[in-house]
């Protein structure tokens, strides 16, 4: 449990900071006031983390509700539910350097709590955020329900299948003919130019309008993004000759959304 004089007070020197829950060295900034709006506003900072707290009228007003969590300790364990809170707090923003701090310095005071295992697991993905809100829904449909029964491999399979799919279907429309995999990929985004450079036959899938040197050369990375993800990953378990991770699973399928919004952007 934390005691009571190590809790956040104003213009204290030191304290048990409420972003990463480590007693430490504290400077203080006291804020501008422009026009009455920022008045007696004050910052601290975290020497440890480097996280700011602000301050009004000497109360901590952010992080408040982690600070609350660090106040409930002075009479209350430490629960596994109350480190999940905090936990899924900083994950969710992005902070997984300071949840992972919170599994150390907490875990160790739960009990029957392994911190070591614990640690692994957070390491390997699973104290990942949902995350499926942000994910294209053509790629949530094929994908999402092995992920959550851990065919880890196989939901990334499925992600970048659909990909594939999906520009095949586009090529087959516009040509007449069949193609897959990163050959697939190759030939829907290559446009033709002539010796000029001058531009001659657009692609089957154009991304950009083409007017520009920014313009062709994100045509030209999107084309070896298609290709090289196709190639890296439909079959990702066959690729790396081992067991994928959920933390990896989730970077893989985060890209095959990306390449889906890509096209829903330029309207295909």
């Amino acid at each position: 449990m934390i005691e009571e004089d190590k809790l956040p007070a104003f213009e204290k020197d030191a304290f048990c900071c409420p972003h990463c829950n480590t007693f430490a060295q504290q400077e203080w900034f006291p804020l501008i006031n422009i026009e009455g709006i920022t008045k007696d506003l004050s910052l601290s900072s975290c020497s440890y983390c480097k996280e700011y707290s602000i301050w009004k009228n000497k109360e901590l007003i952010y992080p408040e509700e982690l600070f609350k969590l660090l106040k409930s300790e002075i009479n209350d364990d430490i629960t596994r539910e109350k480190l999940n809170k905090v936990v899924n707090r900083h994950m969710e923003n992005a902070d997984s350097e300071t949840a992972r701090n919170y599994i150390k310095s907490w875990g160790e005071q739960i009990d029957d709590f392994n911190v070591e295992e614990e640690l692994k697991k957070f390491d390997d993905g699973e104290y990942l955020p949902g995350f499926w809100p942000w994910i294209h829904q053509d790629i949530i449909k094929v994908s999402k329900q092995l992920f959550e029964d851990k065919h880890y491999a196989h939901s990334v399979e499925s992600a970048f299948k659909e990909v594939n799919s999906r520009v095949k279907k586009i090529y087959r429309n516009e040509t007449g003919t069949e193609e897959d995999g990163s050959s697939l990929m190759m030939k829907a985004f290559t446009y033709d130019k002539d010796k000029t450079g001058q531009i001659t036959k657009a692609p089957i899938i154009q991304l950009t309008d083409l007017m520009s040197i920014s313009d062709i050369d994100t045509q030209n990375g999107y084309r070896f993004i298609f290709a090289g993800s196709i190639m890296a990953f439909r079959n990702p378990k066959a690729h790396e000759n081992q067991n994928i991770t959920k933390k990896s699973a989730a970077h893989s399928i985060f890209v095959a959304s990306k390449l889906m919004y890509r096209l829903d952007d330029s309207n295909y």
